[in-house]
């Protein structure tokens, strides 16, 4: 299936840094990952700091898409 001209030409619905947010977000909530949530001061310090770093990255996707759905016109 994935070899088929079309499967070839397909494009992600999802914009790329959509897919990163969730997925950060995703971490943020699992309660087992690479530190987990229970080890005392660091275990939620690594979720959120994965998760500002992706946001930051994406920042002005984040914006431009947060002012569009407001109808706000963003420079």
């Amino acid at each position: 299936m994935l070899e088929l001209p079309s499967a070839q030409r397909a494009k992600d619905p999802l914009p790329t840094w959509l897919t990163e947010v969730g997925f950060a977000a995703g971490y943020l909530l699992k309660r087992f990952d690479l530190i987990p949530d229970h080890v005392a001061e660091i275990g939620l310090a690594d979720d959120a700091l994965i998760l500002q770093r992706v946001i930051e990255r994406n920042k002005s996707e984040l914006d431009r898409s947060l002012a569009a759905e407001n109808g706000v016109n963003a420079s």
